[in-house]
Formats: C-alpha cells, sequence, structure tokens
C-alpha cells in the first residue's frame, strides 16, 4: 500500500503540469486557427469590405463573422478558448490603406494576468 501511495505522490504535480501544458497549446492553436480564420475571412469579402465591416463590430460579432472559417468552432467566443485563456478579439485590426495588414490575435492568461508569447 505504501508503495502505491508513494507514486501516487509523485505522479500527481506530473499529470497536473502535462494539463496545463496541454491547455497552453490548445489555447496558442485556437489563436494560430483564429488569424488564419481572419485571413479567410478577409479574402473571401475583400480587403477594403472586411476593414470597414471589422470595424464596425464587438468581439463576439467578429467571432460570428470568422467562425465559419473555422473547423468545428463553437456559436460562442468564450467556449473558442479554454480557461484560464482569453482572446484580445476586441484590439484586432484589419487595415486596408494600401497592401493588406492582419494583425495577431492576441493570447493572454488570465490566471497570471499576463501575455502569452505566440511565436508563429
Amino acid at each position: 500500500m505504501a508503495i502505491i501511495g508513494i507514486i501516487t505522490f509523485l505522479a500527481i504535480p506530473n499529470i497536473v503540469r502535462m494539463r496545463q501544458d496541454a491547455e497552453r497549446n490548445m489555447a496558442v492553436a485556437r489563436a494560430e486557427a483564429f488569424n488564419l480564420g481572419v485571413a479567410a475571412y478577409v479574402q473571401s469579402l475583400g480587403l477594403t469590405a472586411a476593414a470597414t465591416d471589422w470595424s464596425t463590430l464587438n468581439a463576439d460579432t467578429r467571432y460570428g463573422r470568422v467562425r465559419p472559417f473555422l473547423a468545428f468552432a463553437p456559436a460562442a467566443l468564450s467556449d473558442y478558448i479554454s480557461t484560464p485563456y482569453s482572446l484580445d478579439v476586441a484590439n484586432y485590426t484589419i487595415t486596408s490603406s494600401g497592401t493588406a495588414t492582419l494583425g495577431k490575435v492576441g493570447l493572454f492568461d488570465n490566471a497570471s494576468g499576463t501575455a502569452v508569447a505566440v511565436t508563429y
């Protein structure tokens, strides 16, 4: 019995860490997918129309516009990203002056209050 207790004591922190890493990786993957979805949205609507439309929308409506370009996306933005992470969709910009400029959606860890460094 003592051996099982020792093994459990040693394994639980690793399991918790693996779960946290998996949640972070899922959030990063979802942020990348959102950026690709915005690119597809701009491509389908045209740059000028997309930039004009985008600038007038709130975060939930922006997600609704991009959602058809995301595979298996849930209906609500709050369900798209796993807790404790959030996407800063409200500050995502599309600029149509000259050449197309698409930003990258910000990914934040709400538990620590910090931005997650996403390199892609």
